[in-house]
């Protein structure tokens, strides 16, 4: 919930209950940081303010008033006021917009109004911009983002700028009616009983004030909003305070550029030099920025738990081509860097790979107003060899190092570049050293000795009984490759069927040697179908003719399927006894697989 601090006299008024503090949220690896929840408040311009409860402020003829802001809007309208809009409400003042750009006034004897402004750059152009106006003693001044508008000019005369109207958010009041209300969203709404020199103004302009806050460790402060809720009750009676007409919608993710830590530079001419910030653990992890493009004026620094920073220029193009600067991130570590164009949009990679160990700085031209970025661990740079696999006699070979990221290389040889040429077989080793803190890397690569493909031949060409079966082989060696003609990719290949069979052999060196034999096939084997067991000598047995002799396995049936004679090894001897009729056979050669399927008539 939002805190808005009325200091009067000794006491102080505190308006609303806790802050939303800043997550100390770890980064969530290659998604960066989670968002900070930094809050705003959205004003609709027609009936939203937040009054406090009127008392005499502590300020006399010195203040600074200061806000960040975000609108569109042109015509005249308040972000913060502690006066009355009606003739006589000569005490007091309001910092606000008109015509798009920043006022500061007051109102004279008779309601005129009298102060500063509209001047300056443009503000209303749907981008934050901080505003802050001081009076110290009769000089009144304005600034946005840090620059004045203009010097120091004598103020309106009056009394001191005590007053007990009421300090207003968003609006002007005529009694209880509301004018000149705020359209767009307001940030860190501060009122000082102080008049800030312009380097304090710069100094704190992007620093949060201390979460947890607490009151005594601002002496010096007369209000504040933080805008990070509304106040206590629901928006309709807190405590000393009212906030009329705001909904759900109001409390919005801040996109104001603030942080925990901040450091800027500023330059009439232009940005020469440098700026450095600090990080939370020193110059360990510091960053740096140099090389401003021309016409920038400013530029503010600022840092965020978990190792967030952001920059904020000021001057400069607005839209592409945009202002561009170069940034070094000084930190031990394998590191990239991470982009987002507000606290609560996703991070994106913006591809860079931080060197901190040779001075590598990385050029960011796309930079309109603002942008934050974080650092998180990079994947582990890649790093292979590539090269032949063997060494072919009388050849050199060029091996070379794929490692884009890599700075430094040393091979076993002694070289130092990324490829290095040997001309002998064995295992070389290189050490790649990258950037960015990231490991040094080693890798290897056996080079084997090359060999080439020999003549060969498969053999005559030759004939196949049927069931016979032909082994064909390539020639054996280290590294030889084999590919039949059926895609078959081993060395040795049986042959059951006529035709050709080819091989070609290839080595690691030379052509590839091919040899092929012709497979021709005859039918070999002689099964009776008759035979005639009348002991004359002749034809009275079952004998199975082959021009190999094999051992056959036989299964025999009789007319009417009943197994008559079944044996793995048939020594053809059967039929002397059998009797007349019609028998089936299955004949089977274990040895290769063949299958002859046949009958058989036996006469008397």
């Amino acid at each position: 919930m939002g805190i808005f601090l009325i200091r009067r006299a000794a006491r102080a008024l505190v308006w609303g209950a806790a802050l939303l503090l800043h997550g100390l949220a770890l980064p969530c690896a290659g998604q960066g940081p989670l968002p900070t929840t930094n809050g705003a408040l959205g004003f609709d311009g027609r009936s939203t303010y937040l009054v406090a409860a009127p008392g005499p402020r502590t300020t006399g003829r010195d203040l600074t008033v200061e806000a960040w802001v975000l609108t569109t809007a042109l015509r005249p309208q308040v972000v913060l006021s502690c006066l009355a809009d009606s003739a006589g409400a000569e005490n007091g003042l309001a910092l606000g917009t008109d015509q798009g750009r920043a006022v500061l006034f007051r109102r004279g004897p008779t309601g005129q109004r009298q102060g500063l402004g509209p001047t300056g750059p443009l503000v209303a152009d749907g981008r934050w911009h901080h505003l802050a106006g001081v009076v110290r003693g009769p000089l009144w001044q304005l600034f946005v983002d840090g620059e004045p508008t203009g010097p120091a000019v004598p103020g309106p005369l009056g009394q001191p700028l005590r007053t007990r109207a009421p300090l207003v958010l968003g609006a002007l009041l005529n009694g209880s009616t509301p004018a000149e209300l705020f359209d767009g969203e307001l940030d860190e709404v501060r009122l000082w009983q102080v008049a800030h020199p312009l380097a304090e103004v710069r100094a704190s302009m992007c620093l949060m004030l201390r979460r947890p806050f607490f009151l005594a460790g601002y002496p010096s402060l007369a209000a504040y909003f933080a805008c990070d809720g509304l106040p206590a009750g629901g928006g309709t009676s807190g405590t000393g305070g009212q906030a009329f007409n705001f909904t759900n919608g109001a409390l919005r993710l801040s996109g104001a550029p603030l942080g925990e830590r901040s450091a800027s530079r500023y330059e009439p001419n232009g940005l020469p030099g440098q700026v450095a910030f600090a990080g939370p653990t020193g110059r360990a992890d510091s960053v740096v920025l140099s090389g401003f493009a021309a016409g920038l004026r400013g530029v503010q620094v600022y840092g965020l738990a978990a190792g967030v920073f952001g920059v904020f220029t000021v001057g400069g193009a607005l839209r592409p081509p945009a202002t561009a600067f170069t940034l070094r991130y000084q930190a031990g570590g394998c590191l990239v860097l991470l982009r987002r164009a507000l606290p609560f949009s996703p991070w994106a990679n913006t591809g860079a790979r931080l060197d901190t160990t040779h001075g590598y700085a990385l050029a960011l031209p796309v930079q309109y107003d603002r942008a934050e970025f974080a650092v998180e661990a990079a994947p582990l740079p890649y790093c292979y060899l590539t090269g032949p696999a063997a060494l072919c006699p009388g050849q050199g070979a060029v091996l070379r190092a794929m490692a884009p990221a890599g700075t430094r290389f040393r091979w076993s040889t002694g070289a130092t570049a990324d490829t290095v040429v040997v001309t002998t077989p064995g295992r070389y080793s290189l050490w790649a050293t990258f950037a960015g803190g990231c490991p040094a890397q080693q890798v290897s690569r056996e080079l084997q000795a090359g060999t080439a493909a020999p003549p060969f031949s498969l053999g005559p060409d030759t004939v196949l009984c049927a069931g016979e079966r032909l082994a064909l082989a390539g020639p054996a060696g280290p590294g030889l490759r084999y590919e039949w003609d059926n895609g078959s990719a081993s060395r040795t290949r049986f042959c059951t069927e006529p035709g050709r069979y080819t091989l070609a052999v290839r080595g690691s060196c030379g052509l590839p040697q091919t040899a092929s034999v012709l497979v021709g096939s005859r039918n070999c084997l002689f099964v009776p179908t008759v035979i005639t067991p009348n002991n004359d000598g002749r034809n009275d047995r079952l004998v199975v003719q082959t021009a190999h002799p094999n051992r056959w396995a036989l299964d025999l049936y009789n007319r009417w399927g009943q197994l008559v004679l079944r044996t793995d090894d048939y020594r053809h001897d059967w039929g002397d006894a059998a009797a007349p009729g019609l028998y089936f056979m299955l004949l089977r050669q274990p040895a290769t697989g063949f299958v002859y399927k046949g009958w058989l008539e036996v006469l008397p």
